[in-house]
């Protein structure tokens, strides 16, 4: 494992999760929301809780050991919400 690998395997998992227009994540007894993706040796998780605004963390697994974290949160301001999908456009990777 290396940065490249890393960088490339998270761009992908973002893409097939998250930044997908198909997939839908699972909804846990906390009422959280969470993808998982799996690759070879690699897993990522994206977990969080919310919708308009929410707050959540993102963690990279290589052969089960953590490899990559991070935590985050936002929001749309109320009467703006209408502008999620544009406003959050800057998450997509590259």
């Amino acid at each position: 494992m290396n940065k490249r690998s890393l960088e490339e395997f998270l761009q992908k998992a973002k893409k097939k999760t998250f930044a997908s227009v198909i997939t839908l994540p699972r909804i846990n007894f906390d009422k959280s929301k969470e993808y998982i993706y799996k690759e070879g040796n690699w897993i990522y998780k994206d977990k969080y809780f919310g919708s308009i605004v929410d707050t959540g963390q993102e963690l990279v697994f290589y052969k089960e050991r953590l490899v990559w974290s991070m935590s985050y949160r936002g929001g749309m301001i109320a009467g703006k919400e209408n502008l999620s999908r544009k406003c959050f456009s800057f998450l997509l990777p590259l």
